[in-house]
C-alpha cells in the first residue's frame, strides 16, 4: 500500500519537472480526491491503514502538485575560440 501511495505522489509532485503524461496525471489527482473506501487501494483506505490523515496530505500535495520547474544549473559560459581555421583541425593528446 505504501509503494501505491508513494507513486501517487510522485507523479503528483514531479508532474512538471519530468513530463508526466496527462493522462496519468488526471488519473492520479481523480483518485487523491477520491473519498471512496469501497476499494482496498482507494486513496482514504491506504491512509487510514497506513495512519496518515488523508485530508492534511490531500492538502500539502494539491498545494505541491504543480511546483515550477527549475532551471538546469550550468557553469558559466565562456566563448571558445579557434586557434586553426575550421578545415585544419588536428589534434594531439599527451599522456
Amino acid at each position: 500500500m505504501l509503494a501505491v501511495l508513494e507513486d501517487a505522489i510522485r507523479t503528483l509532485l514531479l508532474a512538471k519537472r519530468t513530463g508526466v503524461p496527462r493522462k496519468r496525471l488526471l488519473r492520479d489527482l481523480e483518485w487523491l480526491q477520491s473519498s471512496s473506501h469501497a476499494e482496498p487501494f482507494a486513496f482514504e483506505s491506504i491512509c487510514e491503514v497506513l495512519g496518515i490523515d488523508p485530508d492534511y496530505l490531500r492538502g500539502r500535495l494539491v498545494r505541491g502538485t504543480f511546483v515550477p520547474a527549475r532551471p538546469a544549473r550550468r557553469g558559466p559560459r565562456t566563448s571558445i575560440r579557434r586557434s586553426m581555421p575550421s578545415g585544419e583541425r588536428a589534434c594531439s593528446v599527451s599522456y
